[in-house]
């Protein structure tokens, strides 16, 4: 919490976002989502026309570039704010760390899990999870906190299936039920799959069919979510690399996986940004 500053003005897509939530009828965008809070641009010539008016979009653009995303859960957690203390930035900051503060709080329980046996271990994990200078960005943008709410149910989505056990079906249940509202919150949750898998290759001691099917679950709703993610065309094409499908993407995300990794990697360690 040492760079968070309740006191900050909202920032850049923020104002978007405000603007939707107290009405503004120009900005409404035609989509599955609740506010189109996070329909910043699509592919419709009278949307490019007027972010051309408003100078958000630039005349010189790529005519193919987009960006829209589904965020239900998250676009409910700015409507909380909008609901309790409108125009508030303070609020919505505070809001934010409170995702935060669960999010370390799920973290415990899942390293407890994993390391009951070494109580400093667990401690040691956590603070420096907690310190990491490179939530600042996620915590302090009031518009990335769907990355906080999908990452609280990701990480209990793992607790859960780490706990199956054969044919638990109550387990296996709520680790479904998780990702699917991690999903709801932010397409990053798709990133909990590279953990789900990495856990059944190198921890878990079952087999191969076993491994089949905890994941048969995961599968279909990732399946499911990406059809009608795709049908009522969200996603992102920026031409330049700003966003990534992992899945509609995946050469070029496995690519930049292996360019940005370094980057990353050393930003975690030292007191530096990764931009």
């Amino acid at each position: 919490f040492r760079s968070i500053n309740l006191w900050a003005p909202f920032h850049a897509d923020d104002y978007f976002q405000q603007l939707l939530l107290r009405g503004d009828t120009a900005l409404q965008r035609d989509d599955a989502s609740i506010h189109g809070l996070f329909s910043f641009i699509d592919q419709s010539a009278e949307n490019r026309e007027q972010l051309h008016r408003y100078g958000v979009l630039p005349w010189f653009a790529d005519p193919s570039f987009y960006f829209r995303f589904f965020r239900p859960i998250a676009e409910l957690s700015h409507h909380v704010d909008a609901m309790f203390a409108p125009q508030s930035a303070a609020f919505a900051h505070a809001h934010s760390i409170v995702w935060f503060v669960l999010v370390c709080l799920a973290l415990s329980f899942l390293l407890k899990q994993q390391f009951s046996a070494t109580p400093a271990l667990i401690v040691l994990a956590l603070a420096i999870f907690a310190w990491d200078g490179q939530h600042v960005a996620t915590i302090h943008w009031v518009a990335n906190r769907n990355a906080l709410i999908a990452a609280f149910f990701a990480i209990w989505a793992l607790y859960f299936f780490i706990r199956l056990d054969g044919k638990d079906a109550l387990n296996k249940g709520l680790s479904t039920l998780f990702f699917v509202l991690a999903l709801l919150a932010s397409e990053s949750a798709v990133a909990l799959i590279f953990y789900l898998v990495l856990y059944q290759l190198l921890l878990a001691e079952v087999t191969k069919l076993k491994r089949l099917m905890a994941f048969s679950p995961f599968v279909i709703v990732l399946v499911l979510w990406q059809f009608f993610y795709r049908l009522q065309g969200f996603g992102a094409d920026t031409g330049q690399g700003l966003y990534l499908d992992p899945i509609a993407d995946f050469p070029e995300f496995i690519i930049a996986c292996l360019q940005r990794f370094p980057v990353y990697f050393t930003a975690a360690l030292l007191p530096m940004p990764a931009g």
